[in-house]
């Protein structure tokens, strides 16, 4: 007896409006004041361009520009809120250093999953790039400081010509905000070429992990904020 099968629905194939939709849904749960400010670029800036296209006498392209500049406007005030809309909605939360590090894909080398991941949910990440290494940590600063310098140590062995830098995210004295942490990174002096860093990245892959019991609660290969979860789709 044959069964019948139906085919698997392919995914919804996405529209850069729905990217659009799920950028304003974000950046409006931090930024609740979204729609009335686009609102008010609408009425002053399409508003006037139709009255001023009246007055002139040429109300066809004074309107069609105020549409052109007020969807431009609108583009950039999306664009300006969505970073400090997402770093309010993950500052604190695991992994939240880890979804930093995603958006610094240009001349960087990250793994998905941090270095270090302890017991008490502290977690070291590593970024590899032009600077050299870059170890940034999660988690209270009596803690996270012994766990730099022990991950500092273990590539030293590897890379010992190999610039490490040490970053702390968190609020407490000495931390780096996260909103920052992305510029901190960038403040670091270049010292290897573009071929050294893929061979860097090669040589500290061999390093394992040290042997610690993931803590409950914490998965290392989904330490990272959801992406749906950030644009509102979780």
């Amino acid at each position: 007896m044959s069964q019948s099968t139906t085919p698997a629905e392919k995914p919804k194939k996405r529209r850069f409006y729905h990217n659009l939709k799920d950028a304003y849904t974000m950046v409006k749960r931090t930024f609740g004041w979204l729609g009335w400010a686009m609102l008010a670029i609408v009425v002053v800036v399409f508003g006037g361009s139709i009255l001023w296209g009246i007055t002139s006498g040429h109300w066809i392209s004074y309107p069609f520009l105020g549409l052109m500049l007020t969807t431009l406007l609108c583009l950039i005030l999306l664009t300006v809120l969505l970073n400090p809309a997402l770093y309010q909605q993950i500052d604190g939360h695991p992994g939240a250093v880890g979804a930093v590090l995603s958006r610094q894909s240009r001349g960087w080398i990250v793994s998905d999953t941090p270095a270090v991941v302890t017991q008490e949910k502290d977690v070291v990440w590593r970024a590899i790039g032009r600077p050299g290494v870059v170890l940034i940590s999660e988690g209270p600063s009596n803690r996270v400081q012994k766990l730099l310098d022990n991950e500092r140590r273990r590539i030293k062995r590897l890379a010992p010509t190999v610039p490490i830098h040490l970053v702390q995210y968190g609020h407490e004295e000495g931390q780096v905000p996260l909103p920052k942490v992305a510029k901190q990174m960038r403040s670091f002096k270049n010292v290897l070429n573009k071929r050294e860093v893929p061979m860097v990245d090669r040589r500290l892959a061999t390093l394992k992990p040290p042997t610690a019991q993931i803590p409950k609660g914490i998965d290392p290969n989904r330490v990272r904020p959801s992406k749906k979860a950030m644009y509102g789709r979780g």
